[in-house]
């Protein structure tokens, strides 16, 4: 509010768009390719989001293409391999949950015990690097070290006189496979978070633990995990 001079009070006059903008330029300018990059990214695709309810042809494009309604929908409703399908998809997110979720959180635990910093930055960036491989490469080398006559778990199991078994072509070890496979991916990255929360902890509580003669257990149950 503006106080003028006989006391009284007037409104303050509210700033439009292109003084706010003269004003701040520097700003907008700022958040500029933030907001051009969810706008290109996250907001042109939903234009293609209709493609589900078309016959969608190539040749006419988007906007040419017929609309069908519910078609697609209904066709892979009553597909044959639909239950399995939904099975498939809801039993490999479960087990994604159930496995990869608590082996970042004892990673982090372990790493955090470790007093060595060297020692601790080596053995972090080790466990990093698989997230930063290529989805592609990752797959190329676990047929490699799956492979029934060059694979290095088959020649474990040649030294121990067991028959050589072909993993990738095995119904039963898909599951296995891509399950451990998520885990040594990301695993090691996922850690960060974890790592970052537990070194918040005030040195005092160890330091105090310590002095009582507690050990590392005791340590990871009572100042490391939430009670």
């Amino acid at each position: 509010m503006k106080k003028k001079k006989g006391g009284s009070t007037l409104p303050r006059k509210k700033k439009g768009f292109r003084s706010a903008f003269k004003s701040y330029w520097q700003l907008y300018v700022l958040v500029l390719p933030a907001v051009l990059y969810f706008f290109v990214f996250n907001y042109l695709p939903l234009y293609g989001i209709q493609i589900a309810f078309k016959d969608y042809k190539a040749v006419k494009g988007i906007a040419g293409s017929s609309w069908v309604g519910l078609k697609h929908f209904k066709n892979f409703f009553n597909a044959y391999y639909f239950d399995r399908l939904i099975i498939n998809t809801l039993l490999l997110n479960i087990l994604n949950l159930v496995f990869s979720f608590p082996v970042p959180l004892l990673l982090s635990i372990l790493l955090n015990q470790i007093r060595k910093q060297k020692v601790k930055r080596a053995i972090q960036t080790t466990i990093y690097v698989p997230y930063f491989i290529s989805t592609v490469v990752l797959a190329g080398m676990l047929y490699i070290f799956l492979s029934p006559t060059s694979g290095i778990f088959n020649h474990v199991r040649q030294a121990m006189s067991l028959n050589p078994i072909d993993y990738m072509s095995e119904a039963a070890a898909f599951r296995p496979i891509y399950i451990i496979s998520n885990i040594w991916q990301t695993a090691g990255y996922s850690t960060i978070l974890y790592i970052a929360t537990l070194t918040g902890i005030d040195l005092s509580l160890y330091e105090a633990a310590d002095i009582d003669g507690a050990s590392i257990w005791q340590k990871i149950r009572y100042i490391d995990l939430p009670p």
